[in-house]
């Protein structure tokens, strides 16, 4: 059975590509918010050059919000970086997601994948996604479609052991790392499962960034995060000082949503 690999841009689901690279009944897809980081977009080409991997780059096209969203194929040249098709499902759902209403992923990422798939003629398949064994509390789910399987997770594979290879890789992705050894920024800039302290420093070194954030925010009157605005996070940034970064305790870096609960 045919397997989909879902690239995110990170460091974890690199590693995967990489060890399903060979694998001639892979394809590894790439679904486009417009509000990942530059340098994920350059990781994304990097990979797929060096390893030949011929990743399908996706995103969600909604032209019309009225409209049934669908999907369109672009490629590194062409995709948006902008934030187009996130601004295209808030706009068609009146609202913008946050960790309690999750829509951003599930049509961004996985409807896209499967409108794509299926346009192709596959009514079964197996989609492989980059869930690592030291995170045991991401559920896989599967259904009468596709099966999901975890390659890394059967591995073993731990965050070390993906940093350990990037580490002596000829590249990487060129986001820095935090005080408690996790990516600062990683995929879709502001995630509202970033921690508190990954989006403190999107406000501190891309504050344009940082401004679609605030004008979704206001256009929709409601905040991605339960604790604070990106306005005010935004204000606070421009005040804390620059130790705020070297220390643990002064933005919370709990993620999956942890902090302001």
């Amino acid at each position: 059975m045919i397997t989909f690999a879902q690239i995110s841009g990170g460091r974890t689901s690199g590693y995967m590509a990489y060890l399903l690279k060979n694998n001639k009944d892979t394809v590894f897809m790439f679904q486009n918010t417009g509000r990942e980081a530059s340098v994920t977009y350059d990781f994304i080409n990097k990979m797929d050059i060096e390893w030949g991997l011929n990743i399908v780059w996706l995103e969600y096209y909604c032209p019309d919000p009225l409209n049934k969203a669908g999907f369109k194929i672009v490629d590194y040249a062409t995709a948006n970086r902008e934030g187009a098709p996130f601004a295209q499902l808030n706009a068609k759902r009146k609202a913008i997601p946050n960790k309690f209403k999750r829509f951003c992923t599930s049509e961004l990422k996985v409807k896209t994948a499967r409108r794509y798939i299926r346009s192709q003629g596959h009514k079964k398949w197996n989609y492989a996604i980059g869930y690592r064994s030291d995170e045991p509390n991401r559920i896989v789910r599967s259904d009468s479609m596709q099966s999901a399987i975890t390659p890394l997770r059967d591995l073993g594979i731990t965050s070390r052991d993906v940093a350990e290879f990037w580490k002596h890789n000829g590249f990487d992705l060129d986001l820095p790392i935090m005080p408690n050894g996790k990516t600062v920024g990683g995929n879709c800039e502001g995630c509202f499962f970033h921690s508190e302290y990954q989006n403190a420093m999107l406000c501190r070194t891309n504050p344009q960034s940082v401004e679609w954030l605030i004008a979704q925010e206001k256009k929709h009157g409601h905040t991605f995060n339960d604790g604070y605005s990106f306005e005010e996070l935004a204000q606070n940034v421009k005040k804390a000082p620059d130790f705020a970064f070297e220390e643990t305790d002064h933005y919370c870096m709990e993620t999956n949503g942890s902090c302001g609960v």
